[in-house]
């Protein structure tokens, strides 16, 4: 039997067959869970050379129609998780910290028992990114209504896991969402914290907004160019620019919908200028005005 290996460190660690770690695994981490989805835990974590152990996946139970009975069945679908995002946000070498999340107002929701629990209207989350000496934030607006997960197909109430943690919960969809913006080339599918208790339908519907949000951006050194001409040349190391400019929003539509160097260079070009953030507000507010017109 061929020996497993971690591919995490800088030398490659023994771990012993592929059965013995699919053993640990399943009265460990996935305890309870069945032995071909820790397979597919083991196989997705090698596929992406991560370590098994440090959980960077999910096994999330998901309802799925079957297209011979006509019924859905819960199958388990392997999911990666917000830490395995923190994870490769953080090993980019990119990352410059992120906010704490700002919930909206506190609303109130009668459930079907008659029972009535809190939860936020809303929660936004900033993620920054260090290119070159300077610090941009991508910053993500998720509402609470539009996220939860509920008991049931047929039911409006929250599960239990969104009824018991009403305001972590959409911290975390929050923060993925972000981390998706802000390092589109490492941070694409949707989270398990996201999908937990959600049909397969959601989750076809959730992989469609997460790519027109991010721009379904392939290669990381296409993002980097193009943020490359988004700097502004006279701010300083460490600087955060915090008031949502015309400028501040072209960038963030810039990165979001992949919008290719060649056509930023012809922006830059025609208004005399070196950089996005130098574009004065009406040429600024043009260009929105055609990735907004192009994106429909």
């Amino acid at each position: 039997m061929s020996e497993l290996q971690s591919v995490e460190g800088n030398s490659l660690a023994k771990a012993g067959s592929k059965e013995e770690i699919i053993e640990a695994l399943s009265n460990s981490l996935y305890a309870g869970a069945k032995k071909e989805s820790v397979h597919m835990v083991l196989n997705y974590c090698q596929a992406a050379k991560l370590d098994p152990f440090m959980k960077p996946v999910h096994i999330v139970p998901m309802s799925i129609k079957n297209p011979t009975t006509n019924r859905y069945e819960f199958r388990d679908v392997v999911m990666p998780g917000i830490n395995l995002y923190r994870i490769q946000a953080a090993r980019s070498g990119k990352l410059a910290g992120m906010s704490e999340p700002e919930y909206g107002p506190t609303k109130k929701l009668k459930l079907s028992t008659g029972e009535t629990i809190e939860y936020p209207e809303y929660c936004k989350f900033v993620v920054r990114r260090m290119e070159s000496g300077h610090i941009y934030e991508f910053s993500a607006k998720e509402f609470w209504l539009e996220n939860y997960a509920t008991k049931g197909k047929d039911s409006k109430d929250p599960n239990a896991m969104w009824k018991k943690r009403p305001f972590g919960q959409i911290a975390k969809c929050t923060e993925a969402q972000a981390l998706r913006k802000g390092f589109p080339e490492l941070c694409a599918a949707t989270t398990a914290e996201e999908m937990e208790g959600k049909t397969m339908e959601h989750f076809n519907d959730e992989v469609s907004i997460s790519a027109s949000k991010v721009g379904e951006v392939k290669e990381a050194s296409r993002t980097e160019q193009a943020i490359k001409l988004l700097k502004n040349p006279v701010k300083q190391e460490g600087e955060v620019k915090s008031k949502e400019s015309p400028q501040q929003v072209l960038t963030d539509k810039i990165i979001r919908h992949n919008i290719p160097e060649v056509t930023i260079r012809k922006w830059l070009e025609k208004a005399g200028v070196v950089s996005v953030f130098e574009l004065d507000e009406d040429t600024a507010q043009k260009c929105i005005a055609w990735i907004e017109k192009d994106a429909k």
